[in-house]
């Protein structure tokens, strides 16, 4: 597993915004906001919730154990990511 450092500088720089603050929330503080958070507009609701897996998985891929906690009625709207030891 990389250090938090060097996951940061390999972000690609294909992500955007919501991607970056997702995987400097998860790197910085271990957790997620609610997801969302970091939706501008839920008209954009799927395009969020793709982007954001994008990103998770690509931190899977640098060996980070990433967990997902669904919201409150089993959707992504209130549910968040951890890191597990």
């Amino acid at each position: 597993m990389l250090s938090s450092e060097k996951i940061k500088k390999s972000i690609p720089s294909r992500f955007g915004h919501v991607q970056r603050s997702i995987i400097f929330d998860l790197l910085q503080y271990g957790k997620t906001a609610t997801l969302h958070n970091y939706m501008k507009k839920q008209a954009y609701y799927t395009n969020y919730c793709r982007t954001i897996e994008n990103a998770i998985q690509w931190l899977k891929d640098q060996g980070l154990n990433i967990k997902y906690v669904p919201g409150k009625l089993g959707g992504d709207w209130t549910a968040h990511y951890f890191i597990e030891a």
